[in-house]
């Protein structure tokens, strides 16, 4: 019996209707993926610090625009500590403004995707995005 391999997928992300959107996307396109939601940049970081011990997640996808502690500050931290650098991060997000971008990609965004229009679109873009990160990249062992 093959047993597929599980990913977990942290997502922070607080719009309602997005968190909808990107549930659905994974439950029928990327069934080898575990995807957990927080609100924000903070409510990720606390449980990243709550599970040291266990293993990183595969990909870690950050909204830019969050109350509390927002992507790019969040995508800061998460580059700043030696044992979450290496995981991959990847910016979703509805901004499309070239600062945000740039600030994204100079703080150590691994991918910064503007969100689609349409589930079809999510649902395209992610299978993408996570054939590239999951299957096809070669990443550092240990994580």
């Amino acid at each position: 019996m093959n047993t597929k391999p599980t990913f977990v997928i942290l997502a922070a992300e607080d719009d309602e209707d997005d968190r909808f959107l990107l549930s659905e996307a994974f439950a029928r396109h990327q069934p080898g993926c575990q995807l957990q939601f927080f609100q924000d940049g903070q409510q990720l970081l606390d449980a990243l610090a709550e599970q040291e011990t266990s293993p990183l997640p595969a990909v870690i996808l950050l909204d830019l625009n969050m109350p509390v502690l927002n992507g790019l500050d969040t995508l800061k931290l998460l580059k700043a500590d030696v044992r979450l650098r290496q995981v991959p991060v990847l910016m979703l997000t509805t901004s499309n403004r070239d600062e945000d971008i740039e600030q994204c990609y100079a703080a150590g965004a691994n991918a910064y995707m503007t969100k689609p229009s349409t589930y079809s679109e999510l649902a395209r873009q992610l299978d993408c995005t996570l054939q590239y990160w999951l299957k096809t990249v070669q990443l550092p062992s240990g994580r």
